[in-house]
C-alpha cells in the first residue's frame, strides 16, 4: 500500500466518522427529549424509550451511558412488576457486559433473562436469549458451547415460523463447521434459500453469499468435491445458483473443472 492510498483511506475514515456521529448524536438528543417529556405516570413508555436510548449509546460504544439507561428502565420494570420488560432489560445489559468483556456478568444477565422468558412462556424471547448466548460463546472462540445453545434456539425459531432467525442460526452454525466443508456449505445454502425470500435484506444476503463462496472455494481448492456425489444436498440448488457467489470462489470453481463434471 503506497502513501497516497493510505492518505485516501484515512480521509475516508475521518469523513465517514464526521457523517455518522452527528447522525447518532441527533438520534440521542431526540430520544432524550422524548424521555424528558413523558408524563410521570406513563412508566411503560418511559422504560421502552430508555431502552431505545440505551441502544443508541451502545451503537456509539458509550457503554456507561447505555448501562445507565438500561438500569433506569430495569428499575421501572421491577417497580411495576413487568416480567417481560425486566427480561428485555437484562438481555440488553448482557450485550453491554459482553462488550466490556465482563463474561461472568454477561452470563448472569442472560441467565436472568432466560429464566423470566421461560416463566412467562415467551418462546421468541427464550429463543433469542439462547441464540445470543450461543453467539457470545462463538465470538469467544468456544464453538462447542455455542452449538449447544444454537441447537436449543433453532427448533424454537422453526416452531414459531421465524425464518430469518432460522437463517441467522444456520449462518452462525456454518462457522462452527468451518473445517467440515460439506457441512459448512450445506448450512450456508440452507441460510441462502431463506435469505433469497427477503430481497430487502441486501447486506445479510451479501454476507451469507460471501461466506458460502469462501467455503465452496476452499472445498474446490483442496479437492474435497471429488468425494461428493452430484446428488448431494450441496448441488440441490443447481450449478447456476452456486455461480452467484463472489469472484474469489468462481475462479476456483471453474479452474477445478467442476462445471464439466456436474
Amino acid at each position: 500500500m503506497n502513501i497516497k492510498t493510505s492518505i485516501v483511506i484515512c480521509l475516508l475514515i475521518i469523513c465517514s466518522s464526521v457523517v455518522v456521529y452527528p447522525q447518532a448524536n441527533k438520534k440521542i438528543d431526540s430520544l432524550k427529549q422524548v424521555v424528558a417529556h413523558i408524563k410521570p405516570g406513563d412508566k411503560v413508555t418511559k422504560a421502552f424509550e430508555l431502552i431505545a436510548l440505551g441502544q443508541q449509546y451502545t451503537n456509539k460504544s458509550d457503554y456507561i451511558s447505555a448501562m445507565d439507561c438500561y438500569q433506569q428502565s430495569l428499575n421501572i420494570a421491577q417497580s411495576i412488576n413487568s416480567d417481560s420488560l425486566t427480561a428485555n432489560c437484562y438481555k440488553h445489559m448482557a450485550i453491554i457486559a459482553f462488550a466490556q468483556k465482563n463474561y461472568n456478568r454477561d452470563s448472569v444477565y442472560d441467565a436472568d433473562a432466560l429464566r423470566i422468558y421461560k416463566k412467562i412462556n415467551d418462546k421468541l424471547g427464550e429463543g433469542s436469549v439462547l441464540r445470543d448466548i450461543g453467539s457470545a460463546y462463538l465470538r469467544r472462540g468456544m464453538p462447542l458451547q455455542a452449538k449447544i445453545y444454537y441447537d436449543q434456539a433453532l427448533p424454537i425459531f422453526k416452531q414459531l415460523g421465524e425464518e430469518q432467525l432460522v437463517a441467522g442460526i444456520y449462518s452462525n452454525m456454518a462457522t462452527i463447521y468451518k473445517d467440515n466443508y460439506r457441512k459448512c456449505i450445506e448450512l450456508h445454502l440452507a441460510a441462502k434459500r431463506i435469505w433469497d425470500k427477503y430481497p430487502g435484506d441486501d447486506e445479510l444476503i451479501s454476507i451469507n453469499t460471501g461466506n458460502l463462496g469462501v467455503a465452496y472455494f476452499y472445498m474446490v481448492r483442496f479437492g474435497a468435491l471429488k468425494s461428493i456425489k452430484p446428488d448431494s444436498i450441496i448441488f440441490a440448488d443447481s450449478v447456476k445458483d452456486l455461480k452467484n457467489s463472489p469472484e474469489v470462489y468462481q475462479a476456483g470453481y471453474k479452474n477445478d473443472g467442476t462445471e464439466k463434471r456436474h
